[in-house]
């Protein structure tokens, strides 16, 4: 049989463990996955829309690679593609402060998220 990382070493009856894209009850698509913001908050300036959905975490995900590369990297993206979100923290990756992770904090309203890297 094969070798799964989900399985036990040398298990006879084990087998692929598949992600349902569609989920497992209706309705329900991972592309359509959503998290509620915080009470009376927006996504952004641009929309009324009062759900993150995957591609916004997607693309919030991404900026964990902007900190530290060109000062005011964050605040530019956040103007162009969450407009609206302030900012709060960061910290970038610098062994020699003692700082061994790269992180973001940005808010809107009562909406918080946290990108680590």
């Amino acid at each position: 049989s094969a070798w799964y990382p989900h399985c036990a070493p040398n298990s006879t009856d084990c087998t692929a463990l598949l992600f349902p894209v569609n989920g497992t009850r209706t309705p329900y698509a991972f592309c359509g996955v959503t998290w509620d913001m915080g009470t009376g908050d927006t996504v952004s300036d641009r929309c009324n829309d009062t759900k993150l959905s995957a591609v916004d975490f997607a693309a919030l995900t991404q900026m964990t690679y902007q900190v530290g590369l060109e000062e005011h990297a964050l605040e530019t993206t956040l103007e162009k593609w969450f407009p609206g979100w302030s900012l709060v923290f960061n910290a970038t990756f610098n062994p020699e402060a003692q700082n061994f992770t790269t992180f973001y904090h940005v808010q809107r309203g009562n909406t918080n998220v946290v990108g680590i890297r």
